[in-house]
């Protein structure tokens, strides 16, 4: 009787962990949107590209399925003085595991200060890559760099 009771309460301990653990997981994966948005879309960017907004776009109805990926749709706005680093920026923003639906929204020549510039729009969307693409560390790692 004292195995059983002892087996018990240690199936409780485990069943309480698991669930702090799924409470845990389901908090940290929506934790880190922004800075992946922002690594990917800093580090697509070519010489002589300048962002001036990088904003989300309202949400289409979609279901609330728990099992979805959720995705951010995002509109990127900037401005280039070469189209060749317009293209560019494009081909690096749809190699990223986390932005898909890279899509050219506009592109247009303005002049700004007697120069020609390619203004352009470019819409994507942010979903959680998958766990090939997921590095984690241990903090102190992290922070010691």
């Amino acid at each position: 009787q004292d195995f059983v009771k002892q087996k018990r309460h240690e199936e409780s301990v485990r069943d309480s962990i698991l669930t702090q653990i799924g409470t845990i997981t389901g908090v940290d994966q929506q934790r880190y949107t922004w800075p992946h948005i922002l690594d990917d879309i800093g580090g697509a960017v070519p010489d002589f590209t300048w962002l001036t907004e990088v904003s989300i776009l309202p949400a289409a109805a979609a279901s609330s399925d728990s099992g979805a990926v959720e995705s951010v749709n995002l509109r990127i706005v900037g401005r280039t003085g070469d189209l060749q680093n317009y293209t560019a920026f494009l081909r690096r923003l749809e190699e990223s595991p986390w932005l898909t639906n890279v899509l050219p929204v506009e592109a247009k020549t303005v002049v700004e200060g007697n120069r020609a510039l390619t203004a352009f729009t470019i819409q994507a969307s942010y979903v959680r890559a998958d766990s090939s693409h997921i590095r984690t560390v241990p903090v102190i790692e992290s922070v010691v760099r």
